[in-house]
């Protein structure tokens, strides 16, 4: 299903209407598997359309070769998931190369899990990058989660609302591999234009490299937490205010260095500051899950969020694909500050949204700071951790 010509990865064309769109999960639950040799360059739909009708489905699109290049044909762009249902990109081999700006969680629950592949947001000209969001729309949420494979991108939005209307948005983006590779231009988190509510964003470092051009500042009505839990972090340009925060205008609102540590690269910048300190990981986190039992028939793993007393915890599903069954939840940051919480699991949107009592465990508060290469790196506020 090709329109590209030829010389943008793909060897020919294949006249198709460019309005064309694939749809998976419209009005019933859908999968489309996308195997070696296949080329898709036309627009997706997942888990409902924009328009027309509002139903709360599961979209499960699953990669593991081929190319994909969803051209969004219009201002909007690739949003996967809409409408109220539960979406999930699983990439494991191949290339995805979005053309215009692509996001999980439009207005729905979303879940992209690189495990290996490449993803490449690029301009249909390839002379520059574009958007990633992780969760656009209000009240949902959006998780970003790669293990492997390359990711890259232009700016990086976590939980970005733009509508009139009251919302809560959540997010959280997670490096979890040791050969998982990702390279940004500026993060922005909670990027809320006139949206009421609790808005909440978090970039999760647990293992792999990420490379990002700074922090850019949004308006304060959101949280943006920054948490190292064993994971390294680059910076890509000179002279950079890289973690900062204002009282009118912010970028991060914490950056909390977990058990496992943080590892700051330089690899050659110069210039780089920190206004924002370094904080230990304190309290209670969240270690564990009471009563889950695997959940059979189920062709998605569930978006999970974890909500309680504390700040910063992140969970995702553990799903095997071959057998559609939801095996367990992983804590991919336990967070801090915590004495109780609840583990939510979310497909088919709200309609089966399962709660679960979460675990409790004191942190050790025993992380530590790495810096490596050559370039400098320069503390401006008083690190406390």
């Amino acid at each position: 299903v090709n329109t590209l010509p030829s010389g943008q990865g793909c060897s020919g064309e294949t006249a198709v209407d460019t309005n064309f769109i694939i749809r998976v999960g419209h009005r019933s639950d859908g999968i489309l598997e996308v195997q070696d040799g296949a080329v898709i360059s036309n627009r997706i739909a997942a888990g409902g359309s924009f328009e027309n009708y509002s139903s709360s489905r599961d979209a499960m699109i699953r990669q593991t070769g081929g190319l994909v290049v969803p051209d969004g044909n219009d201002y909007r762009g690739t949003y996967l998931g809409f409408t109220q249902s539960c979406v999930c990109y699983n990439l494991l081999g191949g290339t995805l190369r979005p053309f215009d700006s692509f996001g999980i969680g439009g207005y729905s629950y979303g879940y992209f899990l690189q495990e290996g592949g490449t993803l490449c947001c690029s301009n249909k000209t390839l002379t520059g990058a574009t958007a990633f969001y992780v969760q656009q729309g209000n009240g949902y949420v959006g998780v970003y989660r790669i293990t492997g494979g390359r990711m890259s991108a232009g700016t990086l939005y976590l939980t970005a609302t733009y509508s009139d209307t009251v919302g809560s948005g959540k997010s959280a983006f997670v490096t979890d591999g040791a050969t998982a590779e990702v390279q940004v231009g500026h993060v922005r988190g909670c990027e809320n234009k006139g949206v009421a509510g609790v808005h909440d964003a978090n970039l999760v470092l647990c293992a792999g490299v990420m490379k990002a051009s700074g922090f850019s500042l949004v308006k304060p009505d959101g949280s943006l937490r920054v948490s190292f839990n064993g994971g390294q972090l680059s910076p890509r340009e000179n002279d950079k205010d890289f973690f900062h925060y204002s009282s009118t205008l912010s970028a991060v609102r914490e950056v909390v260095v977990q058990d496992a540590g943080a590892t700051f690269d330089t690899a050659g910048v110069t210039g780089t500051r920190f206004t924002v300190p370094l904080t230990g990981a304190t309290g209670g986190g969240v270690s564990g899950v009471t009563g889950f039992t695997p959940i059979a028939n189920r062709i998605i793993p569930p978006v999970v969020w974890i909500t309680g007393d504390g700040q910063g915890a992140v969970a995702v599903a553990e799903f095997d694909y071959a057998t559609r069954t939801v095996t367990g939840v992983k804590i991919v940051n336990p967070g801090h500050g915590y004495t109780q919480a609840t583990v939510d699991l979310y497909d088919r949107g709200t309609n089966r949204k399962l709660s679960y009592a979460a675990t409790i465990a004191e942190n050790g508060n025993t992380g530590s700071f790495t810096k490596r290469g050559a370039g400098d790196l320069t503390f401006l506020a008083e690190n406390t951790y």
